[in-house]
């Protein structure tokens, strides 16, 4: 009887492949999509080293940028500014102590939309965890390089729109902000130009199986693989979306 019924099977499946299986979605697509994702080879700038298998991750203390290559099933476009449409980043952002990093993810809408965009944090400990929206962009509205000249940025508003002259002298013997005025100029400059990004870590699980290992000095590498790509990857081909990446 079984063996009467594995053509049956297997003509279900071919049938189901030829179809598309997906009333409404391009299922040829997807199947590029996730094929992308099993594997990351991408360059970088940046300095240190990270090794990570799933949510465990070990560093040298490092922060590395990727910039030209594939990761995480995205095509990265090159050094391209961070702001509220493109955000990447990831290690000891603003704070110098091991296994406290940051790691941030987000080259685009579609990787958004395909639930590739994510946050993650690794709180002290060699595990990260994935966060949610409101404390991404917590997050990225309060991140260190912001903070870091948020001072300077303030102190040169206050002469911005002066005559040259005036600018010249401000700057020969220029008093510093105190603590209240910078905060106060911070916190306007945020509430005019907030980063929302819209991550969704609960969403990103294929996070918790990549393998990855970062090494930099100056310029550097990032080299993926993800097995639970790999098993998505196999799985879409009878319409089974492990990760909820199909668009």
């Amino acid at each position: 009887m079984m063996k009467n019924k594995i053509p049956l099977l297997f003509s279900a499946v071919f049938l189901a492949v030829l179809t598309g299986c997906s009333a409404g979605h391009d299922y040829w697509g997807n199947r590029w999509e996730d094929a992308k994702d099993i594997f990351s080879l991408n360059a970088g700038v940046g300095f240190g080293v990270k090794v990570q298998a799933g949510p465990i991750q070990v560093d040298s203390g490092y922060n590395y940028v990727s910039l030209w290559g594939l990761r995480h099933g995205e095509i990265l476009p090159g050094n391209v500014k961070h702001g509220k449409n493109y955000h990447i980043a990831e290690g000891n952002i603003g704070v110098p102590l091991f296994f406290c990093n940051a790691e941030i993810f987000y080259p685009g809408k579609h990787s958004a939309d395909r639930g590739k965009a994510y946050c993650a944090m690794t709180p002290m400990l060699p595990f990260f965890l994935l966060e949610p929206d409101k404390h991404s962009s917590l997050v990225c509205n309060e991140c260190a390089w912001k903070r870091k000249f948020a001072r300077s940025r303030a102190e040169r508003a206050k002469y911005r729109d002066l005559p040259p002259e005036e600018q010249k002298k401000i700057k020969a013997d220029r008093v510093p902000l105190t603590e209240e005025e910078t905060k106060k100029l911070y916190d306007t400059m945020n509430k005019e130009n907030p980063i929302e990004l819209p991550f969704d870590g609960h969403r990103a699980w294929y996070k918790y199986t990549d393998i990855e290992i970062v090494a930099a000095l100056g310029v550097g590498f990032s080299l993926g693989f993800n097995p639970g790509e790999l098993v998505d990857f196999l799985a879409g081909f009878v319409c089974l979306d492990l990760y909820r990446d199909d668009l």
